[in-house]
């Protein structure tokens, strides 16, 4: 760093910072890189022995570097999404970025809804590929553990609600795993949708079906393992949320939802029906459990 002989210029490793620049003191790309050593490697404190009008250049400047450093870390999802789908298919750069991707996506999941909603519909039909491993993994993300409002995870559930039921008959067993996982979020939340919303009829024969082919994995001897297990899993949401609970609004929780939820004039969801079945699928499993023993 050397001394200019304004009292309101300084020279960063080659780079003039002034007043003047003080509005846009980032320069070129080429300063931007040199600045940006100079943030990270400098002693800061050491450079405030300039005049007032420099030490107020710098400080901006600084401030303006960090922002730069902000935003040269960040991952813009749909520039990120677009450059994964142009490279060759079920390679290691699709993957890292991809990857990458996913990272950011994790920390800032906003975006996720609107990404779903256009990939899930393209890969029901499509053969296995990384891209569809990584769509339906960022799915049970979205619905199972994200940072995702309730409402957000409700709708996105609702939306690709068609699109589940099809991938349950996916033949790569391990599609089938991870989408009957998250069925086992979404189970309860439509139900506790559907409780309140009574014009959807159809999405409660889509979530009926579902459920119903996913306990045939359950008995079935020939399911593989991966799947068995995730189907009892999901056997075991559907005992709790086919169960009735506490009737006292006051003591329900939204997010536990049971058949205390239901009206009993509910046009679609049968009660009765639901807590026999609730019951009988109860005692089916216990049975399998000492079976097995």
């Amino acid at each position: 760093m050397t001394r200019t002989p304004s009292t309101s210029r300084l020279t960063i490793w080659g780079v003039v910072v002034s007043e003047s620049s003080a509005a846009n003191p980032l320069g070129t790309v080429a300063q931007r890189e040199r600045l940006i050593q100079f943030r990270r490697y400098a002693d800061v404190r050491s450079l405030y022995v300039c005049g007032p009008g420099v030490k107020d250049v710098l400080t901006r400047t600084i401030a303006s570097l960090e922002l730069l450093e902000m935003a040269s870390n960040a991952v813009d999802p749909l520039h990120t999404l677009q450059a994964a789908l142009q490279v060759a298919p079920n390679s290691n750069e699709q993957a890292n970025l991809l990857a990458s991707l996913r990272e950011h996506l994790e920390s800032a999941p906003a975006p996720i809804p609107i990404l779903v909603g256009t990939l899930t519909g393209l890969i029901v039909n499509a053969g296995d590929s990384l891209l569809k491993r990584w769509v339906i993994d960022l799915l049970h993300f979205a619905i199972c553990r994200s940072t995702l409002s309730l409402e957000q995870r409700t709708q996105m559930a609702s939306q690709t609600l068609d699109t589940m039921a099809q991938l349950i008959e996916d033949p790569n067993p391990a599609i089938v795993k991870v989408v009957i996982q998250t069925l086992t979020t979404v189970y309860p939340l439509l139900f506790r949708f559907l409780c309140t919303n009574r014009n959807n009829h159809a999405a409660w024969n889509i979530l009926a079906t579902c459920k119903a082919r996913i306990i045939e994995f359950v008995w079935s001897p020939t399911t593989p393992l991966g799947v068995k297990l995730s189907a009892m899993k999901f056997a075991q949401k559907v005992i709790l949320v086919q169960t009735r609970g506490v009737s006292d609004p006051r003591l329900q929780n939204k997010n536990d939802p049971n058949l205390a939820f239901c009206p009993a004039d509910h046009p679609f969801i049968p009660v009765p029906q639901l807590e026999n079945e609730g019951k009988k699928l109860l005692e089916g499993l216990i049975t399998t459990l000492y079976s097995s023993q």
